[in-house]
């Protein structure tokens, strides 16, 4: 297919393509308009290279919330990917609650979960694995991850709940769980000890890396992935806290979220090394975190401003005490 395929053809292939979708027991997940006009530009978007190397990347908790209502189509016609099941990863923290008038409170560990929810009939969606596993709610909703491949998850646990005389106190956890999604059912292979407070994480495109924020001592720790076999090569060095940090669809540089100093900083990714070479890019207050297009053109972060505001809000009342 080439981009001067008229309309009509392009439509009905993107509905041979659905009708595959439906019938194939392996078949990758992909969200994309349901406009015709949408359809037709997708269609072309998937024979380039840095587009068609993205659509190999596994279906994770952020395509769901970016992409809203869309159209389940599968690729298979045009690209030759790694074949895996399309679950959706979900993290349950039960240790931070709210009472009667919504006021927050912490309970003591021991009650969460991460579940394992296989998209395979996207409208009846199936949990297939309950795992048994302490994870936190605090911190960005990119904490879990499912590699390229489908074969491995990554869940960073951010805090944990301890004891303070009578009371519960969060304080900053450094557990990166390792869970083998090839057994049956998904299970905990392994946890890395990572940096403080480790947060927003991702795979690289040919899930041989993972990178992972580490909000609690301003760094981010570089992650060799081998199948379950997940250990930490390196640590880089930040400014000040970060977020979130994604590698971008060619797999050649990752964006650093700076949530205190309002920037992304642009990584070098070369050889299994990661460097910050201090670029540095503008953002909205407070980032939190960040998604690069398929064509790896253009970068969005969600920005928490409400965060800036009560921030000052607080200085205010302090400098008035």
């Amino acid at each position: 297919m080439s981009e001067s395929m008229p309309l009509v053809r392009v439509r009905a292939k993107c509905e041979q393509l659905e009708r595959e979708l439906r019938k194939s027991p392996d078949f990758r997940l992909y969200l994309l308009s349901k406009s015709l006009k949408d359809r037709a530009r997708s269609e072309r978007m998937m024979m380039q290279p840095s587009y068609r190397h993205r659509l190999m990347n596994s279906f994770a908790i952020r395509e769901v919330l970016a992409a809203g209502a869309a159209l389940l189509l599968c690729g298979l016609g045009l690209i030759n990917p790694v074949l895996a099941k399309p679950f959706m990863i979900v993290g349950l923290d039960e240790k931070l609650v709210s009472d009667d008038d919504g006021k927050p409170m912490l309970s003591p560990p021991g009650k969460d979960n991460v579940l394992i929810v296989d998209l395979a009939n996207p409208e009846s969606p199936k949990i297939v694995a309950t795992v048994p596993l302490k994870n936190s709610v605090v911190g960005p909703p990119v904490n879990v991850d499912i590699d390229p491949t489908g074969t491995v998850a990554l869940v960073a646990d951010s805090v944990d709940n301890v004891n303070d005389g009578d009371a519960l106190k969060q304080v900053p956890d450094n557990k990166i769980h390792v869970i083998d999604m090839k057994a049956d059912p998904p299970k905990l292979a392994a946890t890395v000890t990572g940096g403080k407070q480790p947060s927003g994480l991702s795979f690289s495109p040919d899930g041989k890396m993972a990178l992972v924020a580490n909000r609690g001592d301003n760094s981010i720790s570089v992650l060799s992935v081998n199948g379950t076999d997940v250990k930490i090569t390196d640590t880089v060095a930040m400014p000040d806290s970060v977020a979130h940090v994604l590698f971008t669809p060619d797999g050649k540089r990752a964006l650093a979220v700076r949530f205190p100093a309002h920037k992304v900083s642009v990584l070098d990714v070369a050889d299994g090394k990661v460097t910050y070479n201090k670029v540095d890019l503008p953002t909205g207050p407070w980032p939190y975190n960040v998604v690069v297009v398929p064509n790896g053109k253009v970068a969005l972060t969600s920005d928490n401003g409400g965060r800036g505001g009560l921030l000052r809000r607080q200085r205010r009342h302090h400098q008035r005490d």
